[in-house]
Order: structure tokens, then C-alpha cells, then sequence
């Protein structure tokens, strides 16, 4: 598999990287990690574009996902997934960079231009947006400061900083790692 950067990595590390954050499942694929904006994600695909495959055949067959933002696609992109076997279950993984706030939408293909459209709608997720809206901040600021003391507007905007600041720390050291 091929992620993002282009740079090789053990897909073994990462599923064991992921594997203990399972978001989404179903019968198709897995979804490992939330979709917060500016975070990967890891799909992990088994379903029929898999089931159609020879077991013997899956090595040699690749299987790609295509995806984008918002219900235009914005942002599309195709990748080629990396077949993994574990346990004798065939299915193929990649690494996703959630680059926009709108919804992921995203469908599979083989190499035989067999498609899973998810009955022709694609498939999608809801991506989470943590960044800071400065906007919003101030406006509640001044809502606070309308309906609570000095002291307690102080505080409940320390404290929503405070927090906001605290995730990102703790973002940037997982990501260090």
C-alpha cells in the first residue's frame, strides 16, 4: 500500500496502530480511527469486489478506493488499497488524510473495472471539524458576558480554551509518536 506521502511503511504496524479504534463497520468495510478534520483514517475493505476474487488470485488483483468531499466529490482522489490476510480473511487497507469538513464519500473498485457503489449511492461518513472558530468564540464570549457575572465569564472562557488547547497538545504528541 501506498499512503498519503508516498513513503513505505509495515501495514502490519499500522492495523495494530489502528485496530483498537474501530469508528464504523458493516458488512463491507471498517473504518479505524474518527474522521476529525485533519486526522487519517484506515479503511479496511472485505466486501464483494473481495468475495469475487479466487483466494489464490487476491495477491495479484489490486483493489483501489476512490473518494471525495461533499456530495460533488471536491478533493477526489483514488488510491490503491494493500491486500492483507489475517486469520485466512482476505481484505485490503488504506490510509485516508481527512483534508475537508465536508462528508467523505468514497466507493471501490478492481482491477477487472468491477465497481462497489453501495448500491449505486457510494458510501460516506460524517467528518468532524475540531478546529477553532474564532467567530463563534466571540460571539459566545459576548452572550456569556450579556447573562453571567465577570468572574464566571472569565472562567467559562478560560476553561473552553483551556480544553480546546489541551486536545491539540495531546493530537500533536500522538502524532509524534
Amino acid at each position: 500500500m501506498k499512503n498519503v506521502e508516498n513513503s513505505e511503511y509495515n501495514i502490519n504496524n499500522l492495523i495494530n496502530e489502528y485496530k483498537k479504534n474501530i469508528y464504523f463497520e458493516n458488512s463491507n468495510y471498517r473504518i479505524y480511527g474518527k474522521p476529525i478534520l485533519g486526522e487519517n483514517i484506515l479503511i479496511e475493505y472485505f466486501g464483494k469486489l473481495v468475495d469475487n476474487v479466487a483466494i489464490e488470485n487476491v495477491i495479484n488483483n489490486n483493489i483501489f478506493i476512490y473518494y471525495g468531499f461533499g456530495g460533488l466529490w471536491q478533493k477526489k482522489n483514488h488510491i490503491e488499497m494493500e491486500y492483507y490476510n489475517q486469520n485466512k480473511k482476505d481484505s485490503f487497507f488504506v490510509e485516508i488524510p481527512i483534508i475537508d469538513k465536508n462528508s467523505l464519500y468514497f466507493c471501490f473498485m478492481d482491477a477487472n473495472n468491477n465497481w462497489d457503489l453501495n448500491e449505486t449511492s457510494s458510501y460516506f461518513i460524517e467528518v468532524e471539524d475540531k478546529t477553532c472558530d474564532l467567530s463563534r468564540t466571540e460571539s459566545q464570549a459576548l452572550e456569556i458576558e450579556k447573562n453571567t457575572s465577570l468572574f464566571e465569564k472569565y472562567k467559562e472562557i478560560f476553561c473552553s480554551n483551556w480544553y480546546k488547547l489541551l486536545e491539540k497538545i495531546g493530537n500533536l504528541f500522538r502524532k509524534n509518536l
